[in-house]
């Protein structure tokens, strides 16, 4: 449920914020519910708003990232959208099998705790990307 309402609001700020800003601040956003989320020792209320936020958070990028990578190929957005959504679930089901043999020697909730980092290194990559795809476009061209 999180994750649904996320994307639309995602999809809402990207319109007025842009879309960088959305996906680094949203995964940013989501390290400390994700974290919480994963290292509760008993499912409550407050777990599950944890896990419900967190997925809020997650989900709030998508769209907004799918939007950034039809900006950098303007002219094969469908390539955009199926590069996106095939890396998104293919790097995922790389990330689900690494996290499982993880688990099997560091326990699952540390495993998965470990899987938070990926957000922290992302939301930097991500501030550290030029903005305007004009310039990646101008920097391919010389090249």
């Amino acid at each position: 449920m999180g994750a649904a309402v996320g994307g639309v609001f995602g999809g809402f700020l990207n319109d007025r914020i842009g879309y960088k800003k959305v996906i680094w601040i949203s995964m940013l956003a989501a390290v400390f519910p994700a974290l919480y989320f994963f290292m509760a020792e008993n499912i409550s209320f407050v777990s599950i708003a944890a896990l419900f936020m967190a997925g809020f958070f997650l989900q709030a990028a998508h769209p907004c990232s799918v939007v950034w990578c039809q900006r950098f190929l303007p002219d094969n957005p469908n390539l955009a959208s199926g590069m996106m959504l095939g890396l998104s679930f293919g790097l995922g089901g790389v990330g689900a099998a690494l996290t499982a043999v993880a688990a099997e020697y560091i326990g699952l909730s540390l495993a998965l705790a470990c899987t938070v980092l990926t957000l922290v290194v992302g939301a930097v990559i991500v501030y550290t990307i030029p903005e305007c795809p004009a310039v990646a476009r101008d920097v391919i061209q010389s090249e």
